[in-house]
């Protein structure tokens, strides 16, 4: 975030300013680390004709170089960044914050509830394990406030399920489920592993409760999957 036309420590102070409080607006900011990603926000000051007012032009150039935003601050020449309090930097300083801000932040993910999904099909369990994993994961996310759809078309997510038995013990038996979440064109999104040691022959007796335990324990997992994507795909819209 370099300034020119101005001394190295006035600029210095504008800039970590700017930094402080392009943060509190929700968006990353340093000052003199970037990478090949970063947005760049640069000034220039110059002294206007009467002495009183020193003009600064921000620049917003995005990562291929091009610009974004030009916005012109008049400063006060009574104003020195090096000695005035913080109040009167932010004074200065929070139209162009709002500026870059509306520019560049990413909009909020939506609520769960705008957030549709359906839990398309559990396989592979025997006894009644697949319809109650099915069922079971239907209802946590359902109360998590997700909106339950019951079948793939237009909807935002789809979760499945494979469940593999196998002997761990002569005394044991290992459940493993693999849940994957995929966007309705079938890209896939995420998947998480899940496996527990229970005494043999409890996979072949009835899931009802069983289910209600496994899913519980995956479904902050499921959640932060689906997060992450609305996330992601909150980022590729404002791009």
């Amino acid at each position: 975030m370099p300034i020119i036309g101005i001394d190295a420590d006035r600029g210095q102070r504008i800039a970590l300013q700017m930094a402080t409080l392009l943060q509190r607006a929700g968006l990353p900011a340093a000052v003199g680390r970037s990478n090949p990603e970063s947005h760049l926000l640069t000034a220039a000051a110059t002294v206007r004709a009467d002495a009183q007012t020193v003009e600064i032009r921000w620049f917003l150039d995005a990562p291929s170089g091009e610009n974004r935003l030009q916005k012109t601050a008049l400063w006060p020449a009574e104003i020195d960044p090096l000695t005035a309090p913080t109040n009167a930097l932010n004074a200065q300083l929070n139209a162009i914050v709002a500026a870059v801000a509306a520019e560049l932040k990413i909009p909020p993910a939506r609520k769960p509830k705008d957030v549709s999904f359906t839990v398309s099909a559990v396989i592979g369990a025997p006894a009644d394990g697949n319809t109650y994993l099915q069922q079971a994961m239907q209802i946590r996310l359902r109360r998590a406030g997700y909106r339950l759809q019951t079948d793939d078309f237009d909807v935002d997510y789809i979760i499945l399920g494979h469940v593999t038995v196998s002997s761990s013990s002569p005394d044991g038996e290992t459940i493993a489920i693999s849940w994957s979440l995929m966007t309705a064109g079938g890209d896939p999104v995420g998947q998480i592993e899940q496996s527990n040691n229970v005494p043999a022959g409890t996979a072949a007796q009835s899931w009802r409760r069983m289910a209600g335990a496994i899913t519980d324990a995956v479904l902050p997992a499921v959640i932060a999957l689906i997060k992450k994507a609305e996330s992601q795909n909150s980022s590729s819209k404002r791009q």
